[in-house]
């Protein structure tokens, strides 16, 4: 049993570094930048309803500024199912904006109710 399990630990390399495939650069963009405050302008204002986010769907240009106004009934998590950013959390009766700088569709649920919404970066 030891020289089974002493085989396996060499066999596994060892001693040399390796990156994970799916890391990013370490100079590529944040995918999402989570403001400090919101601005007076925003490209889009998600706000949610007792069944849903109002809107669903937002589509952004690159840099675009979505503005989340969530009630106290509910709370914004991430939505791993779909490509997303861990980035996207916003409390319950919390504002919060963020900056989205990469190309892609970013998914988050309510954490209370399990319904979805989407923001799309072309």
């Amino acid at each position: 049993m030891r020289r089974a399990v002493l085989l396996f630990v060499l066999g596994c390399g060892g001693g040399s570094e390796s990156s994970t495939p799916d890391a990013a650069p370490p100079d590529a963009p944040v995918p999402v930048i989570t403001l400090s405050s919101c601005p007076n302008v925003v490209d889009a204002t998600v706000q949610d309803s007792p069944t849903m986010f109002i809107p669903k769907e937002t589509t952004l240009g690159r840099g675009g500024i979505a503005k989340f106004v969530i009630t106290s009934e509910h709370f914004v998590i991430p939505n791993t199912l779909v490509n997303t950013d861990l980035a996207l959390n916003v409390a319950r009766g919390e504002t919060k904006c963020f900056k989205f700088m990469v190309s892609g569709t970013y998914g988050f649920l309510c954490g209370v109710h399990g319904f979805t919404g989407t923001i799309t970066i072309p």
